[in-house]
């Protein structure tokens, strides 16, 4: 599964449809922090500029809609599902940044270790990897029985 597809499904079980059109810019924003992290040290100009070239927009339309995302998970979000992406409880609603921070290293996590299982022939063990213990995760196991997307 592509780092792509994966980051618009994790949106999805976070509570995110992808009629919102912050959706799309949480997605191709993850996408180029995991390709530099340095966008993250100067996110209006260094990563909103480029969701907005890539999406034929403006920075504050992106900045706005990636917010309306986190508000939506922060008001959404099964909170066992929200503390396994965070890797512990949060207790305020993570600003932009740090929503990036988060999503990015879960899913450059994941889609190493599911690499790593897929490259194995393990392709049971790729879907269930828990970036947090760096195996299969059972609760992980559950966790995904319970969000399955439909298009799996």
């Amino acid at each position: 599964m592509k780092c792509e597809r994966m980051a618009g499904n994790l949106l999805k079980q976070l509570g995110v449809s992808s009629l919102y059109r912050g959706f799309d810019y949480a997605v191709s924003g993850v996408m180029l922090v995991l390709e530099d992290r340095k966008r993250l040290t100067y996110i209006t100009k260094g990563l909103y500029l480029d969701v907005a070239r890539r999406h034929n927009t403006t920075w504050k339309c992106v900045e706005r809609d990636i917010r309306t995302v986190v508000d939506v998970i922060w008001d959404n979000a099964d909170v066992e599902i929200l503390t396994e992406f965070c890797g512990g409880r949060l207790e305020a609603r993570p600003k932009n940044r740090r929503f990036f921070e988060i999503f990015s290293r879960y899913l450059e996590a994941v889609c190493r270790g599911q690499e790593e299982a897929a490259a194995a022939g393990e392709w049971e063990l790729a879907e269930n990897f828990c970036p947090e213990i760096g195996r299969v995760c059972e609760r992980l196991v559950r966790l995904r029985m319970k969000m399955r997307d439909p298009e799996d």
